[in-house]
């Protein structure tokens, strides 16, 4: 009798916890109806921020993301509540988030409350919103193999499609808008020196190809100030692809970012021994983003890529040994971190 009664009790102890975890792993897994959407919504509202001028989101040109933010968000804890999974809880890297979010919205509501340009503290306010939103749906899908994979691709494809971007502008466009301003320039001067009693025929042609030239170019009466100038003497002078930033250190830290998570995925793929077909398009992109990178010509991007490569060390080392690094090691790593930004600034 003694040995029957715990028996029962054995048996019973886990049974429940092995209901609940089992609902925990269908939400975990996406087999809800709810969370079959979160994760592509994601990835698309991550990645889209890629297309977009990010110097427009002062204008509020941007808040329509923000917008799809919220609704996913909220469509997220509705489905959440309706069968009782857990949300989350706090944790040192939410509390970070909330810090740096809090730190922006005070700013604003500041700016609210006092003087200075309130349109453009409510436009950010709310793009601060969103990025919390943004942050707290980005853990939600991390969570699960299905949805970091979802992620990962759009941030390599995304990747990829600008890095092609950035050697058409390099290749292409850069070199012909900066034809394209040397005739202009050409015409122009020609314009002035004509004589009023010359060949009108000449200078009507001479007009019509000025005003030509500046609709291709883009460029309006407005553009004729400093900040015109500054962008004709920035393609005429440099070719550094750009993608869809105003400058090409911005785009350069994109493509760094692409660069670490495709190769992470490759080493991954071969390590568990999978075909080349399987891992080889991802690494030709990743030959295409790199060069790209090279391209920006970014003191700041090849830190990163020095730093970065330092801590994919340490986790090699200490997968391949079974032991985390020495403290020599981590100092070294360390000295490498603080230092190369410092030589960079030089």
């Amino acid at each position: 009798m003694l040995r029957d009664g715990p028996m029962p009790r054995k048996r019973s102890e886990p049974s429940q916890p092995a209901a609940k975890g089992g609902a925990g792993l269908r939400r975990v897994a996406g087999e809800s109806s709810g969370a079959v959407w979160l994760p592509a919504a994601v990835a698309v509202l991550v990645t889209s921020r890629f297309f977009l001028p990010a110097e427009s989101a002062a204008q509020g040109e941007t808040l329509w993301i923000v917008l799809l933010w919220l609704i996913c968000g909220l469509a997220w804890l509705f489905d959440a509540s309706r069968n009782g999974d857990d949300v989350g809880r706090p944790d040192w890297l939410g509390g970070a988030i909330a810090l740096l979010v809090g730190g922006h919205v005070a700013s604003a509501l500041s700016v609210l409350l006092t003087e200075g340009h309130k349109r453009a503290a409510l436009n950010m306010l709310w793009e601060w919103v969103g990025v919390a939103v943004a942050a707290v749906l980005i853990r939600a899908v991390m969570r699960t193999r299905s949805g970091r994979d979802q992620l990962l691709s759009m941030i390599l494809i995304s990747g990829v499609v600008l890095s092609g971007l950035g050697l058409w502008q390099h290749f292409v466009w850069y070199p012909r808008i900066a034809s394209q301003f040397a005739e202009l320039e050409t015409l122009q001067s020609e314009l002035r020196r004509a004589e009023p009693t010359g060949d009108a025929a000449a200078n009507r042609s001479r007009l019509r190809r000025v005003e030509a030239l500046r609709r291709e170019i883009g460029w309006t009466p407005e553009t004729d100030g400093p900040s015109g100038r500054m962008f004709r003497d920035r393609v005429q002078a440099s070719t550094e692809p750009i993608g869809r930033f105003a400058l090409a250190n911005t785009f350069a830290g994109l493509l760094l970012v692409t660069l670490f998570l495709g190769l992470g995925a490759v080493i991954a793929a071969v390590r568990r021994g999978s075909k080349f077909l399987t891992w080889g398009g991802v690494l030709i992109g990743l030959l295409i983003v790199g060069y790209c990178l090279w391209l920006t010509k970014s003191r700041t991007a090849w830190v990163g890529v020095i730093g970065g490569l330092a801590v994919l060390g340490l986790f090699v080392r200490r997968e391949r040994f079974g032991r985390g690094p020495s403290r020599w090691v981590v100092v070294g790593v360390a000295v490498v971190l603080i230092g190369m930004p410092l030589a960079a600034a030089l």
